[in-house]
């Protein structure tokens, strides 16, 4: 992958069935709280670990958050096996879990403890 095609940010990879947005929201608030910039991409992807790595894939950070068709999340380090997530969470569960798996992808670029 070129270099110019990665971003210093976290990136959410979004699969474009998801009609969860405000959820999706949620996560990105937790981001912006954080001070971290991110990017929402859509992927046709419809796996979940698929759209985590893909996520991690575009991100200089190494972070990402997969969110597919099924309304799972997962937050994803470049770092970790295949299939093992830092957290996977439904996007319908409580908006604070979901901002806090977005406060925590932002904290786990700074270097802080995890909310959840």
């Amino acid at each position: 992958m070129e270099e110019k095609n990665r971003h210093v940010c976290i990136i959410l990879c979004v699969h474009p069935k998801v009609v969860e947005m405000k959820e999706v929201a949620e996560m990105i608030y937790g981001i912006e709280e954080e001070g971290v910039p991110h990017r929402l991409a859509v992927s046709e992807e419809l796996d979940l670990q698929a759209l985590a790595e893909e996520a991690v894939f575009h991100s200089r950070l190494g972070v990402g958050i997969g969110i597919d068709a099924d309304g799972w999340a997962a937050l994803y380090q470049e770092k970790l096996p295949e299939g093992h997530f830092l957290f996977k969470d439904r996007i319908v569960n409580a908006r604070r879990s979901l901002r806090d798996m977005g406060s925590d992808a932002a904290r786990l670029v700074k270097g802080m403890p995890f909310k959840m």
